[in-house]
């Protein structure tokens, strides 16, 4: 028997047990399908808003915490809006994301968007961690 020939063999059955796992997959949703959605549907409404409020109120020239932030953290006011706006308009994305899933009861989509979710919160935490070391206050 030919060695090579029962290797390919082997791992092309592997494969083939892995396609059929994921592409199987009732509609069914578990219990955590349905539970990270009711936890991240309110920290991307909370991320929307906050950088949402912070990316209009820098365009509109609004005085105070949230139009000059910019300043505070030395850098560039068109760095600044775009920031804000993609953590706002990636947070939307997310929960329109997960919403659309969750009515079409498809579970293999909610994973991904759990997936796409936690790297948008890692990256918010590593970019304001980020920003604290550049903060300059008053004074």
């Amino acid at each position: 028997m030919n060695t090579d020939y029962f290797v390919v063999y082997k791992i092309n059955s592997i494969f083939d047990n892995c396609n059929f796992i994921f592409s199987s997959m009732p509609n069914k949703l578990e219990q955590h399908h349905i539970f990270l959605p009711i936890l991240l549907i309110p920290t991307c409404l909370l991320l929307m808003a906050f950088y949402g409020y912070s990316f209009m109120s820098t365009i509109m020239g609004n005085e105070g915490v949230n139009g000059d932030m910019y300043v505070y953290y030395r850098i560039p006011f068109f760095v600044w809006v775009a920031y804000n706006f993609l953590i706002a308009f990636f947070a939307l994305m997310s929960i329109i994301s997960q919403l659309i899933n969750l009515a079409q009861r498809n579970p293999l989509q909610l994973n991904k968007a759990f997936i796409r979710c936690s790297i948008l919160i890692a990256t918010v935490i590593v970019c304001e961690i980020y920003l604290q070391t550049r903060f300059v206050g008053k004074g």
